[in-house]
């Protein structure tokens, strides 16, 4: 398979796993398929017509991805119950504190803006 048709089946595999993905997602939040297929498709098409010919590296770390996990930590807890939310989601008390470290972190950088 030469460089180029390698480079286009991985582009239609992307799009295509974008198109079943996101019609996989509406149909657990019971959209009609057809409407989920349909929404896929149009989530695919969007994202080569609008980033097409853009060089995009998907990062694999998901060390700084808030997770909806996280915010509910986050939510959950106060200085007096950190042991029991350690327990309750199987962590450590000093991952539960990266956790908060986080999101503190992701939410201050949002809001601020760069100095430079």
């Amino acid at each position: 398979m030469s460089n180029d048709s390698r480079m286009a089946h991985l582009r239609n595999e992307l799009l295509t796993d974008v198109c079943d993905q996101i019609a996989k997602v509406l149909l657990e939040f019971n959209i009609e398929p057809a409407k989920a297929e349909h929404a896929g498709s149009h989530v695919a098409n969007f994202l080569a017509e609008h980033w097409g010919g853009q060089l995009i590296t998907f990062p694999k770390d998901h060390l700084h991805k808030i997770t909806q996990r996280d915010l509910e930590i986050f939510e959950k807890v106060t200085a007096a119950n950190i042991t029991e939310i350690a327990k309750e989601y199987g962590l450590t008390v000093n991952g539960i504190y990266r956790v908060i470290r986080r999101i503190r972190t992701r939410a201050i950088s949002e809001k601020q803006p760069n100095l430079f």
